[in-house]
């Protein structure tokens, strides 16, 4: 009997699209490999470039997809898409390992942005990021 493949659920905010070809050229390059590789991948894009409103739309999107289906593993690129799996996670009522995929160095910073507007100090906070960092496994 085979074994069943490996089901992964990417999450991500960033992901070509014909406005933006080279946004996150290398999740959709992670996705063919992996699919190539025999990996059954499903993706949650919300693409808070183009609308703040499409995390909330990635927060429903990814709790139905958890709802109806099995995933062995969540891999997020990004901690605001990170934070969606979480909070999907918890709301679809399952317990799928989350791991992240960073794309900034703010994480290894000493120090948090203190100035600016919430989005921008939660963009730039290293205490935010660090917190849901925690939350993965």
């Amino acid at each position: 009997m085979k074994p069943a493949e490996p089901r992964i659920l990417i999450a991500t905010n960033m992901f070509p699209t014909p406005e933006y070809p080279w946004l996150g050229i290398f999740v959709r390059e992670q996705v063919d490999s992996l699919k190539s590789l025999g990996v059954n991948v499903d993706l949650s894009i919300h693409l808070g470039r183009v609308s703040r409103w499409n995390y909330f739309r990635g927060l429903y999107d990814l709790t139905g997809k958890l709802r109806k289906n099995h995933f062995d593993l969540i891999h997020s690129h990004h901690t605001y898409s990170t934070f969606l799996a979480l909070a999907a996670n918890r709301l679809a009522f399952r317990s799928v390992p989350v791991i992240q995929t960073f794309h900034e160095g703010e994480i290894f910073s000493r120090r948090d942005c203190r100035a600016g507007h919430l989005p921008g100090r939660l963009k730039y906070s290293v205490s935010f990021k660090r917190r849901v960092l925690e939350k993965c496994r």
